[in-house]
């Protein structure tokens, strides 16, 4: 519940958030204030999400995965208030699963699943459509052929972004604390605030593997 609470204040930042040139202006949709400032409509989404263990966040997350991005399409959501990106990604292990999926499971290749990020840019009817986050670092954003372990948990429509869900998508546990990149064989940090903050001790990928593996056990 507490993921959900901080995933609900993070969302209502995008009805509060400063439009760099339409701060006065009622908020009807980035295609609306695009049209009426140029062609151009930016929005910034700055929340804050508390600090979280690895063991708190294995134990809440639903899904947790080492996978791939393959491939990424970006939207715009229903009401035209958020823009979002939908990552193919390929999981390479499963380190946590629902119940349901244990049961759904058989034998062979890993399914594919969507991983739903707010953020990124889209061009609609010549117009550009541009959102960013603080939880995700501007430099070295997620994009395809990038590696992680991500903590999942069901996608569900917001009520600010009526965004439509269906099977399989997902979108991180915790905005902040939610992906680990892989590089050059070694785990890192989402963003230079998590590097700070985190509670991770080792860059090895089995190591951190096993770690929140033995986290996400049930507690008795």
């Amino acid at each position: 519940m507490q993921s959900l609470r901080t995933l609900s204040g993070i969302l209502l930042a995008v009805v509060l958030a400063a439009f760099t040139t339409a701060a006065q202006e009622p908020l009807d949709s980035l295609r609306d204030l695009a049209r009426r400032f140029g062609g151009t409509a930016n929005s910034m989404i700055d929340g804050e999400s508390p600090l979280m263990s690895l063991r708190q966040l294995a134990q809440t997350a639903d899904l947790i995965i080492r996978g791939r991005l393959t491939s990424m399409t970006t939207r715009l959501s229903d009401d035209e208030s958020t823009v979002f990106r939908d990552f193919t990604v390929t999981p390479i292990s499963v380190i946590k699963q629902p119940p349901e999926l244990v049961r759904a499971n058989r034998p062979g290749p890993l399914p594919m699943l969507t991983l739903r990020q707010i953020g990124g840019t889209i061009v609609v009817d010549g117009l550009t459509l541009r959102m960013s986050t603080n939880w995700e670092d501007r430099e070295t954003p997620m994009a395809p052929n990038q590696e992680y372990f991500l903590f999942l948990s069901k996608a569900l429509p917001s009520r600010s972004t009526s965004m439509s869900t269906g099977p399989g998508v997902y979108r991180l546990s915790s905005a902040h604390w939610g992906a680990f990149p892989i590089h050059n064989g070694k785990v890192g940090n989402f963003t230079k605030w998590v590097a700070e903050r985190t509670d991770r001790t080792t860059d090895d990928p089995s190591t951190f593997a096993a770690l929140i593996r033995d986290f996400a056990k049930p507690t008795k």
